[in-house]
């Protein structure tokens, strides 16, 4: 689901749950963030390969059917390693080494604190339109 009049200020959630995208997208549409959703990294990867949208921000789960959100991170960082990407996800990323969090930019553990979401998400795109 993607709002067609998108620019500079959209954000593509990443996110396999449905009442997770319903408040996430209803918060940030609060702050006017145009918001597209998809529901598995591999909508996530061809969405920026293809659609020719650009997105300030990616919010992605990491447990998700067909791609896993690593994986999608690390093909869209390769696509265009400029679109900071924040990982939203139940895996405590602070203590385990089996799941690789190098191609997001930060973390977030679930269930989110929505005050601190935004905080992040205010450093990682005041920190990429610096560039």
């Amino acid at each position: 689901m993607c709002n067609s009049n998108l620019n500079s200020e959209n954000i593509l959630i990443v996110e396999d749950n449905e009442i997770c995208n319903e408040i996430l997208s209803e918060y940030l549409k609060s702050y006017n963030f145009n918001v597209c959703i998809v529901v598995n990294g591999k909508e996530a990867v061809d969405l920026v390969k293809n659609s020719g949208k650009s997105f300030c921000l990616i919010l992605m789960d990491i447990v998700m059917p067909i791609m896993d959100g690593c994986m999608a991170a690390k093909k869209i960082k390769e696509i265009d390693s400029n679109i900071p990407i924040i990982a939203q996800t139940a895996i405590d990323f602070r203590n385990n080494p089996t799941v690789d969090f190098s191609n997001f930019d930060h973390a977030i553990l679930k269930p989110l604190n929505l005050k601190k979401l935004k905080d992040i998400i205010d450093i990682v795109t005041n920190k990429y339109a610096e560039k």
